[in-house]
């Protein structure tokens, strides 16, 4: 099994913006309930994020009013969108929701979001998608090769990375090809990971391309591939 490296989008034929950035804003003015917009960004701002355990994630995230479109944005089946929130890698509209649920998403949820243009609110059906960032157990990291630079630039360097302890003292260290441990629970689809990147099965990525859903770059072998060793 293979998973591959998600991007977002930045064609602007695609997001409609021609200074890249976030297509849309989760903005406190919209917020009728204040307290509910600033849980979000209690939860989703500070250092000690990944110390935090006790949370109930309903609660945080059951009433999102107010997301606002650049003016210039197109509205994509996967959205860019700030502040960013961990854990949260975009808004799905209703047809990329329908596609995502009939493959394997692990621990997940969409979250209805009010999307708004113009000041007017979408008819169209939006979600916040939600799902935890896998642990850094899942990655054999003696068999997973690791790099800093770019190819083009001709700065790309291979570092040999052994274990996670290697890893968080290398930080700016990017995979190029993974292999996942056992661990890893080899019947997902998609997944977030603390090495870095979203990635999506092949299943799942070519049916993202063949049901047309924008907002979405798959480099394929030109960027990160996990593999789960048969």
């Amino acid at each position: 099994m293979k998973y591959y490296e998600i991007r977002m989008a930045s064609d602007p034929a695609v997001t409609g913006l021609r200074d890249g950035g976030s297509q849309v804003e989760i903005s406190r003015d919209g917020f009728v309930d204040k307290n509910q917009y600033d849980r979000l960004m209690s939860f989703i701002i500070g250092t000690n994020y990944w110390e935090k355990e006790d949370y109930n994630v309903d609660v945080i995230f059951n009433n999102i009013e107010y997301g606002v479109a650049e003016r210039s944005a197109k509205l994509s089946d996967f959205i860019c969108f700030r502040p960013h929130i961990v854990e949260c890698p975009y808004i799905v509209s209703d047809l990329a929701k329908s596609v995502l649920e009939r493959f394997q998403m692990g621990e997940h949820c969409f979250y209805p979001i009010k999307l708004y243009k113009n000041k007017v609110v979408q008819k169209e059906r939006y979600y916040l998608l939600y799902t935890p960032i896998l642990d850094f157990d899942i990655v054999d990291y003696p068999s997973t090769s690791f790099y800093t630079g770019h190819a083009i630039l001709g700065t790309k360097k291979y570092i040999p990375i052994k274990s996670r302890e290697d890893k968080l003292r290398n930080p700016l260290v990017w995979v190029e090809k993974g292999i996942l441990t056992t661990t890893f629970d080899k019947t997902r689809d998609f997944f977030l990971s603390k090495v870095g990147g979203d990635f999506a099965s092949e299943q799942l990525m070519e049916e993202i391309l063949h049901q047309g859903l924008t907002g979405l770059n798959f480099p394929r072998e030109k960027g990160a591939i996990f593999e789960y060793p048969e």
